[in-house]
């Protein structure tokens, strides 16, 4: 039995040091920001509150630890992926894909939200999109606007 253990111990804290191994972080401090006036955006488009915790994702990794709290301390009530897997916490979710940036001054990013809350209480199984698409941002005075929002039609419809 100790021997079963000690394999399903070893497993696990493989298991850990793997997911923690592909957690994303980011290149850069554009791309934080970025990130930061994408999620911003989410938020009012889907009329969230800001006392909504948001889980999110970047390229089905979960951000890392360091993005997360870089995020919280930017006033974005965020958190993993992992987080809401674990406690089922999160109301919403966007799950981004990394930053495109076509020159300094400009980025792409695409992106889908989707409203967690039947899913966390169990009434379904499969989360309900909300938006999707792709955001194009310019880089003026050392922030970065949302220029554009480009929808894409969601595959269930």
């Amino acid at each position: 039995m100790i021997g079963k253990l000690k394999i399903t111990m070893v497993i696990v804290l493989l298991l850990a040091a793997n997911a923690v191994a592909d957690d994303y972080r980011a290149k850069n401090n554009d791309e934080i920001e970025v990130f930061v006036a994408v999620l911003r955006s989410e938020v009012s488009a889907n009329n969230w509150n800001t006392n909504d915790v948001i889980c999110f994702s970047i390229r089905g990794s979960d951000p890392s630890k360091k993005l997360v709290d870089t995020l919280r301390r930017r006033k974005l009530n965020v958190c993993s992926e992992a987080e809401w897997r674990r406690k089922l916490a999160c109301p919403f979710s966007v799950w981004l894909e990394p930053v495109t940036f076509d020159s300094a001054e400009e980025a792409r990013i695409h992106f889908q939200s989707a409203d967690l809350r039947e899913v966390n209480t169990g009434e379904i199984h499969f989360a309900s999109g909300l938006r999707g698409g792709e955001y194009s941002l310019k880089k003026n005075g050392g922030g970065w606007s949302i220029v554009r929002y480009v929808s894409k039609e969601r595959p269930d419809k």
